[in-house]
């Protein structure tokens, strides 16, 4: 069974021009499980830009953040240090003060004159451990392949990925034209599908750059790329 979740229907923050941050939430439905992933911010920040994350959603307790392009910098008051994040990089921490609607209590800037970054942050209702980063493999390693998926957490962790919440494991794909990707899902796991760019066919659904599916009760994730596209996909049980 896929429930989608579609771009338009983003809770939408105006930054500046026709840049903006969009925060998807999963939708409620009894025909669900609880879903571990609580929201998906989505932001593309110009050149100097900057934007305070809205209040997170109400389950979550870890936030995972990623930058596509780009670099993105985070200053926050004490116990969160200032990050610095550059395409590739990723990092995950526990929400650590929640609810706060101080000003620059989350805020997200990029220090470039000319280029734009565009980052994501997922939202998970479990408990993850303490605040780690990782940056990107050399692309030009035996051990990362760019055709290839990239784990970039798992609750074991390593030195090439982060370690999150039990149960959960978070994929970074790159697909061209046509190519296929199957993932096998064991008995009480499900999947999160978030495009970033390009098109995907999900279990036989199209998805477009910002659109999201839940995969529940399905054996086996099949995605193929209708365009060249780039996508993230959240495993998790229940």
């Amino acid at each position: 069974m896929i429930q989608i979740l579609k771009a338009a229907d983003r809770k939408r923050h105006h930054l500046g021009g026709a840049h903006i941050c969009t925060t998807l939430v999963p939708s409620q439905d009894a025909a669900f499980p609880s879903p571990v992933l609580a929201g998906i911010t989505d932001a593309l920040l110009l050149p100097g830009e900057s934007f305070d994350q809205p209040t997170p959603p109400s389950t979550a307790h870890t936030v995972l953040t990623y930058v596509i392009e780009g670099v993105a910098e985070r200053s926050a008051p004490l116990p969160l240090a200032p990050s610095r994040l550059s395409a590739g990089s990723s990092q995950i921490e526990p929400l650590t003060t929640r609810g706060s609607d101080a000003p620059g209590a989350d805020r997200w800037h990029n220090p470039s004159l000319d280029e734009a970054s565009h980052l994501l942050r997922f939202w998970i209702s479990r408990c993850g451990s303490a605040r780690q980063t990782k940056t990107r493999a050399n692309p030009s390693s035996p051990v990362h392949d760019a055709n290839t998926p990239r784990l970039l957490a798992c609750p074991n962790g390593s030195s090439d990925h982060l370690r999150g919440p039990q149960g959960m494991a978070l994929w970074h794909a790159t697909l061209h034209h046509g190519q296929r990707w199957r993932r096998s899902l064991g008995a009480g796991h499900h999947a999160w599908v978030n495009v970033t760019s390009g098109e995907v066919w999900c279990c036989g659904k199209l998805l477009a750059a910002g659109d999201a599916a839940l995969a529940h009760d399905e054996p086996c994730l099949r995605l193929q790329a209708k365009r060249p596209a780039q996508l993230f996909v959240l495993e998790f049980d229940v």
